[in-house]
């Protein structure tokens, strides 16, 4: 059988390990108490920040994609107007152009 050498410790009691939890507790909520009016402002500009980012990107998206609808049908009537011009004859392209002016 072995012999254990060497000191032994007694067990620590119940009540010694609760106020140590209650006192590692208290210092923490004491450091983080002391450190909210620090953090706290900088995480909300960050949030902010953050929402203005946001909020450039989507319009920036926004715009796009408006710009390149409106560059679809840009190309589209240049497409139709170069068409109409090569193949239809002087006199009819006067009459497609009053058509269209009277439908605008």
């Amino acid at each position: 059988m072995a012999r254990c050498s060497g000191p032994t410790q007694a067990p620590a009691s119940v009540p010694a390990l609760t106020l140590a939890g209650l006192a590692l507790a208290l210092a923490l909520a004491t450091t983080v108490a002391a450190a909210i009016p620090v953090i706290l402002p900088r995480a909300v500009a960050l949030a902010l920040s953050l929402a203005l980012w946001r909020a450039v990107v989507a319009a920036l998206a926004l715009g796009l994609a408006l710009a390149l609808r409106w560059a679809r049908v840009a190309i589209v009537v240049v497409v139709v107007i170069v068409a109409v011009r090569l193949a239809l004859p002087l006199a009819l392209r006067r009459r497609v152009v009053a058509v269209v002016a009277a439908l605008a």
